[in-house]
């Protein structure tokens, strides 16, 4: 996915809350301070990546209230695209005009 972002396929967009929820969820792993700096590059590329800063909040979600924030990401960025494996992300199908799929699925479709 990152080659195909690269190539300018697609773009990704991350929100401050976002970002922050997906670097505490990959710090519970065994990785390095650099390691994990290197992947807060990834969503932080300018040209490949837009910041945006959500001006709705989002209250779909009950069981996790914590993923709304990526609803609301997608909201301000007008994604297409919402690419996750969290099973109450994946059990909406879609929030707005963005579909919600794994990376997989998102793969085949671009």
């Amino acid at each position: 996915m990152i080659k195909k972002r690269d190539a300018g396929i697609f773009m990704t967009a991350v929100s401050p809350d976002m970002l922050e929820e997906c670097i505490a969820v990959i710090s519970r792993f065994d990785i390095t301070g650099q390691e994990l700096e290197e992947f807060a590059v990834l969503f932080l590329n300018p040209g490949k990546s837009m910041f945006v800063i959500p001006r709705k909040r989002a209250a779909l979600i009950k069981k996790d209230t914590t993923d709304n924030i990526f609803l609301e990401c997608a909201l301000a960025a007008k994604a297409d695209f919402i690419i996750s494996g969290d099973k109450h992300l994946l059990e909406l199908g879609t929030f707005m005009k963005t579909d919600i799929v794994t990376a997989a699925e998102f793969v085949r479709r671009v």
